[in-house]
């Protein structure tokens, strides 16, 4: 059966192209969007002439959605005056950062991402991330980014799920097939139409596969410089999740689900080159083909990511990825090895082109901007102190029993995350005082609520016995 042909937004470079697009395609609406804390992105759909307004003007957002956990929960935060009053902060439209949602109208399918552009600016995701960048690029380096989704499909919506009570989720498959052709065959038509829909979006998929669980799937990114990679990231989880809906299932992000199957990783992969376009992380006449660069940018995230780690493992639920039976690092030190996925750092070898670094720390449920800039903030640190890894480790993480420096040790549970990263001068250096007072009191604020609640496993092993 013959398919319409996909629809491809052009390159965007400047407010130019954005007027030359909307009169070219007649586009009667579009969507405005900013990314808040969680990672959601959060806007309108507005007429065309309001968003020639909002490309001239900017548009209101309104920085309560700082303080907003995901199904809008406001923490208790003093977030700034616009907030306390329930007002409006301004927002700048990013005209680069257009894409084409391939399911809808051409007259009314396109999105772009704005800024905060006011006091909100300091705690917003995508100003940190670029605020990141632009120290790298200070410092002579472009960065290359691709994030790797792990991610559970549910024959659910989101009434089923109400309806059940969150309990016994229909998954897309009901046992494990890692890397399994034959099925992913079998469902064709939904990987050729989800990889269609994506690479419309902006967004190159590298590969796509089940994964060591039932329902499990894996998507990962082709890579992208600086801030794009972090757009590709969030607009991915957004319309992933909606891709599903319109099939009539559900997918998820969340770090674990259920005690039953594995975790969800959100692992960041990452290089550097210099202004010219050259890799800086390869070296041909060194140990393992790493250069010293890479060696100190390795050695900047043991340095650093132990206090950081909450812009990595956001949640309360993202520690559920710790579990025997999460299958994703072992989570007790910061080391690094080759090839090794038993450690948080994995070094990925190859030629000058694809040697790189595999962060594996980060889940599926954090914030790509955020997640982006807190690895690449932390490796640019050890760069510029020309910090010294530890030796690689190698075997099983799992089986060592080696004890390390305290330094090295991160955090176990989310209440230690939050203290480390209250307290963590890198963050407050690189992001501010500011982000990190609010991203931490509403991470506490969660962390207080969750321990409020009787769990269904507390009635469980108590009510009747206790």
């Amino acid at each position: 059966m013959e398919t319409a042909p996909k629809r491809h937004a052009p390159a965007i470079k400047g407010r130019e192209d954005v007027l030359k697009l909307l009169e070219s395609r007649n586009v009667a609406r579009v969507y405005a969007a900013v990314c808040d804390l969680q990672g959601q992105l959060r806007g309108k759909s507005v007429s065309r002439e309001k968003f020639l307004a909002f490309l001239d003007r900017g548009f209101a957002s309104t920085p309560i959605l700082a303080a907003a956990d995901f199904t809008d929960v406001i923490h208790p935060v003093v977030i700034n005056d616009a907030a306390t009053r329930m007002g409006e902060g301004l927002a700048r439209i990013v005209p680069e950062s257009g894409r084409e949602i391939p399911w809808e109208a051409a007259d009314r399918n396109l999105i772009f991402l704005g800024e905060m552009a006011d006091e909100a600016a300091a705690i917003d995701p995508r100003v940190l991330y670029r605020r990141c960048e632009d120290r790298a690029r200070a410092l002579g380096f472009r960065p290359m980014h691709a994030c790797e989704y792990e991610c559970s499909l549910l024959r659910e919506t989101h009434e089923s799920v109400h309806a059940k009570r969150f309990r016994d989720l229909d998954l897309a498959s009901k046992d494990a097939n890692l890397y399994g052709i034959w099925r992913q065959s079998a469902d064709a038509e939904f990987w050729r139409t989800f990889v269609s829909d994506m690479e419309c979006l902006g967004i190159e998929i590298d590969a796509c596969h089940y994964e060591l669980a039932a329902g499990a799937i894996e998507a990962v990114m082709h890579y992208a410089e600086g801030v794009r990679a972090a757009d590709n990231a969030a607009i991915f989880k957004a319309f992933a999740k909606a891709f599903a809906r319109r099939k009539g299932m559900m997918l998820t992000f969340m770090a674990r689900f259920s005690h039953a199957t594995a975790g969800h990783s959100g692992h960041v992969h990452i290089s550097l080159r210099d202004a010219g376009g050259a890799p800086v992380f390869f070296d041909a006449d060194a140990e393992h083909h790493m250069s010293s660069v890479f060696r100190h940018f390795i050695a900047g995230l043991q340095e650093a990511l132990p206090e950081t780690a909450l812009m990595l493992l956001p949640n309360n639920n993202s520690f559920r990825r710790f579990g025997p039976e999460a299958w994703s690092f072992d989570p007790r030190w910061c080391l690094w090895g080759i090839d090794n996925r038993t450690v948080p750092l994995r070094v990925i070898p190859g030629g000058p082109e694809d040697l790189h670094l595999e962060v594996r720390i980060p889940g599926a449920d954090a914030n790509p901007y955020l997640a982006l800039a807190c690895v690449l903030a932390a490796g640019l640190r050890g760069i510029e102190r020309g910090s010294e890894p530890t030796d690689p480790f190698t075997g099983s993480a799992f089986q060592s029993r080696r004890k390390y420096p305290r330094r090295l040790a991160l955090p176990q549970h989310f209440a230690e995350a939050i203290e480390r990263f209250g307290k963590s001068r890198l963050a407050k250096e690189w992001f501010g005082p500011e982000f990190v007072r609010i991203f931490a009191e509403t991470r506490a604020s969660q962390e207080r609520e969750f321990r409020d609640k009787v769990s269904e496993w507390e009635l469980r092993r108590f009510l009747e016995l206790a």
